[in-house]
């Protein structure tokens, strides 16, 4: 059985040896364009609205405004495609109102989504699939729990100067199973570098 640490190099091998060569196959960049050949990393500082409801007959709602923190690992794939890996941390609980006969419960989450990020000049989508862990606390609390999670970002990419960029977005972030169902609609700024991309 391949170890799982041997199949990520040979991913994280694969991704830089095709970001290379994608580097030297772009043509000119327009004046005010962002280079978006090359690995980046950002860092996803943010706010949002965090929202839960809970039951199948009389579901109630709640909600939260709060920060969130992450990060975002990009590589591309062709020049209006990439694939990103994203990770956002909630430390803001929000609260669940559930029936008389439970008590009321509140949770942080983290996400963890990857998904493909389609570009059109400076402007891009990306649809997300993964996973949310959420701790919980509260009289009779679960603990600490996953689920499936689903997420949609639509944003704009825009150079800094050098190999630093900007890319403001609005990101919703989704996931429901066994009565709860969880939703996330947030502003977040990610600041990214950019390994070198046109020579």
């Amino acid at each position: 059985m391949i170890a799982p640490r041997t199949v990520s190099l040979v991913i994280a091998l694969i991704l830089t040896a095709q970001a290379d060569l994608f580097a030297h196959q772009q043509p000119p960049i327009a004046p005010g364009e962002s280079d978006r050949a090359g690995l980046a990393a950002r860092l996803v500082p943010g706010i949002l609205y965090a929202g839960a409801s809970f039951g199948d007959k009389n579901p109630k709602f709640s909600g939260k405004i709060g920060p969130s923190i992450g990060g975002q690992f990009w590589a591309p794939m062709t020049s209006s495609l990439a694939f990103v890996l994203e990770g956002v941390w909630q430390p803001t609980e929000t609260e669940v109102e559930c029936p008389q006969e439970f008590p009321d419960d509140a949770f942080s989450a983290f996400y963890l989504l990857g998904g493909l990020e389609v570009a059109v000049k400076n402007a891009y989508v990306r649809p997300s699939v993964g996973l949310v862990f959420r701790s919980w606390s509260g009289a009779d609390a679960p603990g600490d729990e996953a689920g499936f999670a689903l997420g949609f970002a639509v944003g704009s990419e825009r150079p800094l100067g050098g190999r630093f960029h900007i890319s403001p977005e609005l990101e919703v972030r989704l996931s429901a199973e066994y009565g709860l169902r969880t939703y996330v609609f947030a502003f977040q700024v990610p600041v990214g570098w950019r390994t070198a991309g046109q020579q």
